[in-house]
């Protein structure tokens, strides 16, 4: 009887806990990633690296949920998962993603004109350590560009196009 105690407790915190705001207009607009397999290679000094993601709907139906590979075919692939939801507390979209069992990065997305703008850290760090922007050139290419934010400078990591394969 305990446990169905705080099973109804916990049912009634979570519903009281789900946001009331309509869905924002830019997760509204980053609902346009989800559906076949975005593809692309990122160039590095010992050759390209594959990245490859496939992004849905959360259950819920409110967040998309994003998986996929930095490195893929390669003899270490960076295993990535990533979710993009409503933050009820700072009122716009989170960013969490987990690049395997060990990197945890947190941060929020705003958008600039076409240009989504995804402000991120470690958890625990500074939460404006990296940005990245990204763009949809058309329905099925998004082009992303990463940089390291330090002292208020901006050091470009990589900038790659990602090609939807349905």
């Amino acid at each position: 009887m305990k446990w169905l105690s705080l099973l109804i407790l916990a049912a009634g915190v979570a519903a009281a806990q789900t946001p009331t705001k309509a869905e924002d207009p830019v997760l509204t607009k980053l609902t346009q990633i989800i559906g076949g397999t975005w593809t692309g290679e990122v160039q590095t000094p010992n050759g390209p690296l594959i990245v490859e993601f496939k992004y849905r709907r959360h259950p819920d139906g409110k967040g998309i949920i994003g998986e996929g590979q930095i490195g893929k075919g390669s003899k270490a692939p960076i295993y990535v998962t990533s979710f993009l939801g409503w933050d009820p507390t700072a009122k716009q979209v989170y960013y969490l993603d987990t690049h395997g069992s060990e990197s945890v990065f947190y941060g929020h997305v705003t958008m600039a004109s076409d240009t989504f703008i995804f402000e991120f850290g470690p958890i625990g760090g500074d939460p404006k350590q990296w940005k990245a922007t990204e763009r949809f050139t058309d329905k099925d290419t998004l082009s992303n560009r990463l940089v390291q934010v330090q002292n208020g400078e901006e050091k470009l990591l990589h900038e790659i196009v990602l090609k939807r394969q349905k």
